[in-house]
């Protein structure tokens, strides 16, 4: 097999791997799919470790250059985002903002949306700061 044919392969079963663990997660609350927690978890885990070994496969092919460009990025734009998110959260705290879809909430709907926002938030400064490497070098 052919390092495109693996490269191609492996994108293609962790793209399948995490459409089918976002199916099973997503349509759950909707009452379409209500998979035993047990069989959630293990698509997840299973997800996690086959997205670890591609994105070692794909570090491991990268140039020193792009490598440089990504550990920039997840530094500087990740813990923007980091702050960025703590700042809200602070912010959210002492009632300087409420949030109109958090309002009758359950906890876990709320400790969702709060991971994600900050999760959102990494990715976005990553996003901006990796751009911001390569425009500044172009």
């Amino acid at each position: 097999m052919t390092r495109e044919r693996k490269r191609l392969f492996a994108v293609g079963g962790l793209l399948g791997a995490g459409f089918a663990t976002g199916l099973l997660v997503g349509l759950e609350p909707f009452g379409a799919l209500t998979p035993p927690p047990w069989l959630v978890l293990l698509l997840v885990v299973a997800a996690v470790v086959v997205g670890f070994g591609v994105s070692l496969f794909w570090w491991r092919h990268l140039d020193e250059v792009a490598r440089e460009a990504h550990k920039f990025a997840w530094y500087w734009g990740g813990s923007g985002g980091l702050a960025l998110g703590l700042a809200l959260v602070v912010f959210v705290d002492i009632g300087g903002l409420a949030p109109p879809l958090l309002e009758g909430s359950s906890v876990r709907e709320v400790f969702v949306a709060g991971a994600l926002s900050v999760m959102v938030a990494q990715v976005a400064g990553y996003a901006a700061a990796w751009a911001g490497w390569w425009w500044a070098r172009r």
